[in-house]
C-alpha cells in the first residue's frame, strides 16, 4: 500500500513515523497545515489507519527511545520561539499509551554537531495539552554551554520530571529541545546518537 503514496505523502509518512510533531513537518516541509491535514488524511486512508496509533502499530514500529545511529542520523531544525530561543519538539514511540510520571528517571544520551554557534543546549518534558496556550515544563535543565559550530558534542544528562502529564496522548507528553539565545542563522542539529532510556 506504500506504492500508493505520491512523493509529497511519503515525505510525511516518513516524518510522522519519526515521531516528527505537526508543527514540525510544517516548517521542514514549507507547508500549510491545511495541506499537511490533507496529505494525513490520504496516507491514513491509503493506508487504512485512524491514527498514529494504529499508523505505528501496523507498520510495527517499536517503542524504542533510539531515534539516530551512525549509519542513520537525523537532524532537527528548531522553529523560532520569539524572542528569545530556537525550539523543538517531539513524541517519542516510548511516550505512546505512556506518560511521564514525576520522580521517574531518564537519562538521555546524544552525540551531534551544529551548524551555528549558541549559548545553551537545554532539554526537558512538557505537557502541551495541560497548559493550551503554552508549555507546562515536566523538566527543564541545560545538558551543554557554549556550543561552537562543526564541533561534535557526545555526552548523557540525567532528567527527572518534577511534575506528571495530564494524561497519555502524545501532545501530553513531549520531548523538547531549547536552543539560547536567538541567533541570526537557522541552527541545524545532526544527531549520530539521539537516546532516551527509562531507568527505573
Amino acid at each position: 500500500m506504500l506504492e500508493t503514496l505520491t512523493p509529497r505523502e511519503q515525505d510525511v509518512f516518513d516524518l510522522l513515523l519519526k515521531c516528527i510533531s505537526p508543527k514540525e513537518i510544517t516548517y521542514i516541509l514549507e507547508i500549510s497545515h491545511h495541506t499537511l491535514d490533507t496529505h494525513r488524511t490520504n496516507i491514513y486512508r491509503k493506508l487504512g489507519v485512524k491514527s498514529k496509533k494504529e499508523l505505528f502499530n501496523k507498520y510495527k514500529l517499536k517503542k524504542i527511545s533510539s531515534l539516530a545511529t551512525k549509519e542513520n542520523p537525523i537532524i532537527i531544525t528548531p522553529f523560532y520561539n520569539a524572542p528569545y530561543t530556537w525550539h523543538y519538539s517531539i513524541t517519542l514511540p516510548m511516550f505512546f499509551n505512556n506518560k511521564i510520571i514525576a520522580g521517574e528517571i531518564y537519562t538521555f544520551s546524544y552525540s551531534f554537531t551544529s551548524n551555528v554557534d549558541f549559548n545553551e543546549f537545554c532539554i526537558g518534558f512538557s505537557d502541551r495539552i495541560t497548559n493550551v496556550d503554552g508549555f507546562n515544563h515536566l523538566f527543564q535543565g541545560i545538558a551543554l554551554s557554549k556550543i561552537i559550530a562543526n564541533t561534535e558534542y557526545s555526552s548523557s544528562a540525567i532528567m527527572i520530571p518534577k511534575k506528571s502529564a495530564k494524561c497519555a496522548e502524545p501532545d501530553a507528553n513531549q520531548f523538547v529541545i531549547d536552543i539560547t539565545p536567538y541567533t541570526i542563522n537557522q541552527p541545524i542539529l545532526t544527531f549520530t546518537k539521539f537516546e532516551l532510556a527509562k531507568n527505573n
